[in-house]
């Protein structure tokens, strides 16, 4: 899988556990099931084969093919290879779902995978978990009386710093709620002159004043010079007239 996303073991390992030396290994049984496998899984097999220090194949009951020869799979040589506890501390690469539930039974195995071109490394298992808080509680087992009376002490002392800092912190909590509901009321304001309905005063105000037109307009009557007709007043103003240019002179020939 991660030859066909092109993605290089080595490399990737490397980054993700900042580490410069690095070593792969394969039991036999890996190489010999990739050969198996047909011309399909051949670029792995290669890659086993260059790039992986191979192991011989541990003393398991071995199961007989259909040619009677003896093979060991490349999943129970690898469960051997860890063992019950991962004493060597393995981290198994595989896409095998198999392999991979029966690996997350043993304690502080890390299991790497190819997701969507990307390696990833699968969480903590279970077993790994409570191996980890079991081998925490032996450390507290393994101290002297003396460092177990040392640490009682430092318990006790820290228990009163922490009340006198919860009752400060409480107080403070108090005073923030007092100020909280203690607030200053808020006047009443006044309506949004935009949003209130215009009064009837204010149309009959409008509707009374009459528009005076202005000297020099259009609408300019003339005062009272205009003459009176039917109640009103015409203007007696004279129309503007453009003069026309006179035309040059044409001269007759004899």
């Amino acid at each position: 899988m991660a030859l066909k996303v092109k993605i290089d073991i080595r490399d990737r390992l490397k980054k993700m556990l900042l580490v410069e030396n690095l070593a792969c290994y394969a039991p036999q049984a890996v190489l010999d099931e990739l050969a198996a496998m047909g011309p399909d899984f051949r670029a792995a097999h290669e890659w086993v084969q260059s790039c992986c220090d191979l192991v011989p194949n541990p003393t398991i009951k071995t199961n007989h093919d259909d040619s009677g020869k003896n093979y060991v799979s490349a999943g129970a040589a690898i469960c051997t290879m860890v063992g019950e506890k991962n004493i060597d501390k393995y981290m198994v690469a595989t896409q095998d779902q198999e392999l991979k539930a029966r690996l997350r039974h043993v304690p502080s195995v890390a299991l790497l995978f190819v997701s969507r071109a990307v390696f990833l490394m699968e969480a903590p298992s279970i077993s790994s978990r409570l191996f980890s808080a079991k081998q925490e509680g032996e450390k507290f087992r393994l101290l002297t009386e003396e460092e177990r009376c040392l640490l009682a002490s430092l318990r006790h002392k820290e228990k009163p710093v922490l009340s006198q800092g919860s009752s400060q912190a409480s107080e403070q909590q108090q005073k923030a709620l007092t100020k909280s509901r203690v607030r200053l009321k808020k006047r009443a304001k006044g309506p949004n002159p935009l949003s209130v309905k215009k009064s009837d005063k204010a149309k009959v105000q409008k509707e009374r004043r009459v528009p005076q037109d202005k000297p020099g307009s259009k609408k300019y009557t003339g005062g009272q010079k205009g003459n009176e007709v039917g109640g009103g007043h015409v203007s007696c103003a004279k129309k503007r007239t453009r003069q026309r240019r006179k035309g040059k002179p044409v001269l007759e020939k004899e």
